[in-house]
């Protein structure tokens, strides 16, 4: 089991995770049925988002399953 602490507010509406955590990790993901670009219809710097995976996330007592889509977020 992989822990990893982090702080993210993109306002964006969707969880997103960089493609090297999940190499750093060795998480396995599943493959999205059709994929996924930006809201204003252009491609990601990675592309088409193809790819997502479900993280256990725990915040104080509560825990929930979330989905987030591999991309490439750069430095961030």
């Amino acid at each position: 089991m992989a822990e990893e602490i982090a702080l993210v507010d993109s306002s964006t509406t969707e969880n997103f995770i960089d493609q090297e955590t999940i190499k750093k990790l060795k998480l396995s993901t599943k493959k999205l049925e059709t994929g996924l670009q930006n809201i204003d219809g252009t491609f990601n710097k990675a592309r088409q988002i193809t790819h997502y995976l479900n993280l256990l996330v725990s915040h104080r007592t509560k825990k929930n399953s979330e989905h987030f889509y591999l991309t490439d977020l750069g430095s961030d």
